[in-house]
């Protein structure tokens, strides 16, 4: 019989709008995997916390800062095989690797990587929507970067400055290794955006084979987190604002029901919306600005035996 798992073994680190959503829903599904009704704990996220409550003057995003009630996320699962964790950020952050490791050696760790310059795209529309992100020009946003990095023009409903640090964000090698300097690369698993949207089937039975699980298990597919816009501006802009996250926060009696609650409001507020076209001439700019750094993630990948296919045709990255 095998020993029940106490602490959280599988977490999707990231990145930002590469498909960690869906991955989310589609794990949570897997009668050996469960997931709490809170995606992104952010629980192993101190040195972000720290930014966080610098920018804010007060604790408004981190809620999770105990074991305890960290565990309690857990109360609900029946013996499953993996209790998961997939705060996207946990990859941004240069504390969660370390963290996590001492918290779970034993830990999986899966990470989502998708072509940079549509990843960075998807990540300002997403924050645009979101009132978060003040700046509705793309280009002049990556140009602020700099200027972010000094605390100057970061949105006042940013939840810290580096959250809409876009370049530094599409850098993923750097990140990836920050993991595997702790986890052996046999418990890393990267999946592949554009793979996953291709052929769900083929990518989750390889998954589900790397985690030890039924790998036959078909779970239901929906669309979740697609592009959307705000339905009641004033009324998203409310909610938005930091005084109405603190007295929510502070009503609301538990965890549980603060996040059915606040999916329930992210369904009423947002409708799904298409994406403007990027212009040709500043995406080629930008695939031009990142293609060595791409180029050396993907020997990286390769080399470790992360990836099978080569990432250079696959974001379209030969010369």
């Amino acid at each position: 019989m095998s020993k029940q798992v106490t602490r959280p073994n599988l977490f999707v680190v990231g990145n930002l709008r590469s498909g960690t959503t869906l991955l989310y829903e589609l794990l949570r599904q897997h009668p050996e995997i469960y997931f709490p009704e809170e995606k992104e704990p952010n629980f192993f996220n101190k040195d972000l916390y720290e930014e966080s409550l610098k920018f804010n003057g007060k604790n408004l995003y981190f809620h999770i800062t105990t074991q305890e009630e960290y565990f309690s996320l857990y109360q609900q699962a029946t013996g499953e095989k993996y209790l998961g964790d997939a705060t996207t950020t946990y990859i941004y952050s240069k504390s969660a690797p370390e963290a996590i490791f001492r918290f779970n050696p034993d830990a999986k760790i899966i990470i989502m990587i998708r072509e940079p310059v549509e990843c960075m795209r998807s990540l300002h529309s997403r924050l645009l929507n979101y009132l978060i992100e003040t700046e509705p020009d793309f280009e002049k946003a990556l140009s602020l970067e700099e200027l972010r990095k000094k605390n100057i023009q970061v949105p006042p409903k940013a939840r810290y400055p580096s959250y809409l640090f876009y370049r530094e964000k599409s850098r993923y090698l750097d990140n990836i290794l920050r993991y595997m300097e702790f986890f052996p690369v046999n418990q890393i698993y990267v999946i592949i955006f554009e793979n996953l949207i291709r052929n769900k089937l083929e990518e989750l039975r390889f998954l589900f084979e790397f985690l030890g699980v039924d790998p036959d298990f078909k779970p239901e597919f929906t669309i979740v987190n697609a592009n959307m816009t705000s339905r009641f501006a004033i009324a998203r802009n409310m909610i938005q604002s930091k005084r109405f996250k603190h007295l929510v926060r502070n009503l609301i009696p538990t965890q549980q029901l603060y996040y059915k609650i606040k999916k329930l409001s992210e369904k009423i507020l947002f409708r799904k919306s298409n994406r403007q076209s990027l212009d040709p001439t500043l995406k080629a700019r930008l695939k031009d600005e990142l293609r060595s750094s791409v180029d050396e993630l993907n020997s990286v990948l390769l080399k470790n035996g992360l990836i099978r296919c080569n990432l250079l045709d696959v974001w379209h990255y030969r010369n």
